[in-house]
């Protein structure tokens, strides 16, 4: 599909400049998909354009953003009121914009109803900065709300505005004075110079120091930055994610299938905790009180996000003279380092930060990776990329292609072996997120050998799936138990034919058990992964899994580990677990009569949580749990009567979370491990997915991300494809049967 004329065909938000200014406004744009300063909205019927209305040009659409003038002023610290003339047809505008302290801070604001044609809506913007932080370096976001990405998104999702004005206090404030200077350098446990992620911020206004230009770039989406959010708190994207799936199960499926597609959506808490804030020092807090006196939760709570830094081996950057926190971390192996240092007039103070391993991983043969990851190497380098995968602590970073059946992005320098780098243990691997539908799914493909696509039989995944894997990737769905794009859906088609190898089952801060656990109750193995989706949803390395691997660490021996079902997913607790002398993807044959011994352990760096409990499950059911605090045991005796699964899984008073993949028990010389009374119900649930996936009615605009990519050839393509799509879908409710069969003579 050709890109609207001004939008760039390589940019997943489709966001074009639009040619209206005003005295405030020096550069507007309109993104179909806008994420910045909290506020995700999709303008989805509607691209943003300029309309004659009664004589004057206006804006009409979805989602703006605004570059504000240079004349109004930047880098600021203060209340700005931002007035906005538009149409009160909207009934209400959602509002985001750079400022200090919260890198997230979208309100909603209504619109007064009246009879005129047009209300101007002022709008008190706290501690604006206008940094252009946000998308192509705008400083103020606005969306209608029917365009917002949420359960709650009700209203219009076309507004027009009339005019947008910036006005500031009538008092001057004066410049900062930037004659110090700071100068780090971080240094591993090893004393050798490494990458991490540094935040810097003025202790008496909670300001966070700008990116300096030594920063390390990192691409979002299409552009190049130096300044990047972090949640302080997953526990709004916790709950966005809930919402998210709440919001698109009743749109997609007719409502009778509601409640068994809602019965998929189950999931266990996420961190709520990501970075160190440094409001958790009780100077801090009281101070983000003082800044963000927003009602008695706000008084009480940290910023929901921060702005940080990546930086490599040395960061120096020019400041006001002040007194300066600093924090820098390197992933959940190492302990987080909190430093605070004045600096004077022109002084220039140094400071060496050196990491110490709270646990070394590696050496007990687990290595890290992030399994989702949308990062174009080919506008920063190989180099930078590593500098990030070094950040965050990150082995092997896998970079994934990403696309729909109108548009490819994020695309990669090479495949296959010419799509690998590594540097000193971190890994850079090509793969792709493609195909990818609201009708079935969102896939996920690690290692390819090559870029595969075949618009022509896009829903027949199963063909990408079989030509992929034969490459030796490592095939699965990402998203897995949050239903946003209908993952249910495609994993009910596809894991009868034992094509999928992975499941990401950790990602927005929650980590989901279900359909997971339904497909082991019915005897497929599926190993567990883990995947941040940046910059979609978690900051890269946000949550990770690990591979167990014998002997040094290569890409080839990092798979080959995740094919044999050697990984744990993680966002903090670090667990392991043994089946008599079985540990994880492995199997253990008894004979009937005979039991096992099963024994897990699990720990959290304290810097990130304290660990609340650890769980034994079989078959999905806990047999045995341990409370902590501290490094947990747990113990239980396993007499089991025919086949089943037996994993472990941790969560931590401030909702870290960590889940193994299972041991799988034989008994008897039988193979399989279901759990043969959950196996009826399960299988009508599969066949009802099925049975609704070729009989209902798809809607680009409801069920696919880029809808403006894919409008034109979606329903063209899956009526084309659907008798095919049909004939798999039998087939797939065949299978299904013969397990329900077999699996009744063990009930």
């Amino acid at each position: 599909m050709t890109a609207p004329l001004g939008i760039n065909p390589n940019d997943p938000q489709a966001i074009q400049e639009l040619p209206w200014r005003s005295d405030s406004v020096r550069r507007t744009f309109a993104p179909r998909y806008l994420h910045a300063f909290g506020l995700r909205a999709v303008a989805l019927r509607r691209a943003g354009r300029v309309v004659e209305a009664d004589g004057v040009m206006v804006l009409e659409g979805g989602a703006f953003a605004f570059d504000v003038a240079e004349e109004v002023g930047s880098d600021l610290d203060e209340t700005i009121e931002l007035a906005i003339v538009v149409d009160p047809a909207v009934g209400r505008l959602l509002v985001g914009w750079d400022a200090n302290v919260a890198a997230e801070n979208a309100i909603s604001v209504e619109v007064p109803a009246e009879d005129e044609p047009w209300v101007t809506v002022e709008i008190p913007l706290e501690r604006a900065r206008f940094a252009g932080r946000g998308p192509r370096g705008t400083d103020v976001v606005v969306a209608a709300p029917g365009c917002e990405y949420a359960e709650s998104a009700t209203g219009p999702d076309v507004m027009r505005i009339r005019e947008v004005g910036v006005r500031r206090p009538a008092r001057a404030e004066a410049a900062e004075n930037r004659t110090a200077r700071l100068e780090l350098t971080l240094l591993d446990e090893h004393g050798a110079p490494t990458a991490a992620r540094v935040g810097i911020y003025d202790v008496e206004s909670g300001r966070e120091v700008l990116a300096a230009a030594d920063a390390v770039p990192i691409v979002r989406y299409l552009e190049v930055v130096r300044d990047v959010t972090v949640p302080t708190s997953g526990k709004a994207e916790a709950q966005h994610a809930v919402r998210l799936a709440a919001a698109r199960l009743p749109r997609r499926r007719p409502i009778q299938l509601v409640t068994t597609a809602a019965r998929l959506v189950r999931d266990m808490p996420g961190r709520e905790t990501a970075w160190p804030s440094p409001s958790l020092a009780g100077a801090g807090r009281r101070l983000v009180a003082r800044l963000r006196d927003r009602g008695a939760e706000g008084r009480s709570s940290p910023p929901p996000s921060r702005w940080m830094v990546y930086a490599n081996g040395r960061y120096g950057v020019s400041v006001p003279p002040g007194v300066y926190e600093i924090i820098a971390t390197r992933g959940p192996e190492y302990r987080h380092l909190k430093r605070r240092v004045e600096v004077a007039g022109s002084d220039v103070s140094r400071l060496e930060l050196r990491f110490e391993r709270w646990r070394d991983l590696p050496a007990e043969g687990w290595w890290s990776g992030d399994a989702h990851i949308h990062i174009a190497r080919g506008d920063i380098g190989d180099e930078a990329a590593l500098s990030i995968a070094r950040a965050e602590d990150l082995h092997v970073a896998n970079l994934l292609a990403m696309g729909n059946l109108g548009g490819a992005y994020f695309a990669q320098p090479g495949y296959g072996p010419d799509g690998r780098v590594s540097r000193d243990d971190y890994n850079l691997v090509s793969g792709q997120e493609d195909p990818r539908t609201g009708r079935r799914g969102h896939t996920v493909h690690l290692n390819i050998a090559e870029r595969a696509r075949d618009v022509d039989r896009y829903f027949l995944y199963h063909e990408l799936f079989e030509r992929l894997r034969a490459g030796g990737s490592l095939s699965g769905y990402a998203h897995v138990g949050s239903d946003w794009f209908g993952e249910s859906v495609g994993l009910a088609l596809d894991v009868p034919f034992g094509i999928v190898d992975v499941v990401e089952v950790l990602q927005a801060y929650r980590l989901r058990i279900q359909p997971w656990y339904d497909f082991l109750n019915l005897g497929f193995r599926l190993t567990p992964i883990a995947g941040s989706d940046y910059p979609y949803v978690d900051p890269a390395g946000a949550v990770r899994f690990f591979a167990g691997i014998d002997g040094p660490l290569t890409a080839d021996a990092w798979f080959d580990a995740i094919r044999a079902g050697r990984t744990f997913v993680s966002n903090g607790p670090m667990l392991s677990i043994h089946v008599g002398a079985a540990t994880m993807g492995e199997e253990v044959e008894i004979e009937p009569g005979e039991s096992l011994l099963v024994y897990a352990q699990a720990d959290v760096n304290p810097d990130l949580d304290e660990l609340e409990r650890l769980e034994l499950v079989v078959h999905g059911e806990v047999v045995a749990a341990t409370d902590g605090p501290g490094r947990v045991e747990v113990e239980h005796r396993l007499l089991p009567e025919a086949g089943c699964w037996v994993a472990a899984r941790a969560v931590g008073s401030n909702r870290t979370v960590a889940h193994s993949a299972p041991v799988y028990v034989t008994v008897g010389g039988a193979k399989h491990t279901w759990h043969a009374q959950s196996v009826p119900a399960i299988v009508d649930r599969m066949e009802a997915l099925l049975r609704d996936l070729v009989e209902s009615t798809p809607d680009p605009f409801l069920e696919d991300f880029e809808a403006w990519d894919v409008e034109a050839s979606y329903l063209p393509r899956w009526r084309e494809l659907l008798p095919e799509l049909r004939i798999r879908v039998d087939e797939a409710i065949d299978r299904y049967e013969h397990i329900r069969a077999t699996a009744s003579t063990d009930d």
